[in-house]
C-alpha cells in the first residue's frame, strides 16, 4: 500500500500537489491567527497520506466488481470508509 506509479492520478505527484496546496491555504491571514503548530503539521500529513492505498476507482467499480473493500464495508460508502 502506497502511492505507486501504477494509479495514473493517486500518486506520489498528487500527494505533493495536495501538500503544496494545504500550505498555500495557510498562508492565509485568518488561518494563521485561528490554527496552532500542532494543527498544521496534522493538516500536512493528512495532506500527504490522504490517497495511499487508493487504487483510482470509483465506489461503483467495487460494488459492481464484488471487491475486497465493498466486500469489507458492505457496500456502504466504500471509499469514504476505507480512507484514514
Amino acid at each position: 500500500i502506497g502511492y505507486g506509479e501504477i494509479n495514473p492520478y493517486h500518486n506520489k505527484y498528487h500527494a505533493v500537489d495536495v501538500l503544496l496546496s494545504t500550505h498555500f491555504m495557510f498562508q492565509s491571514t485568518f488561518l494563521k491567527n485561528t490554527m496552532t503548530i500542532w494543527d498544521i503539521f496534522a493538516t500536512y500529513i493528512a495532506a500527504v497520506c490522504h490517497d495511499l492505498g487508493h487504487m483510482g476507482m470509483n465506489n461503483a467499480w467495487y460494488i459492481n466488481t464484488a471487491g475486497n473493500l465493498a466486500l469489507l464495508y458492505d457496500d456502504q460508502a466504500v471509499l469514504e470508509n476505507f480512507h484514514i
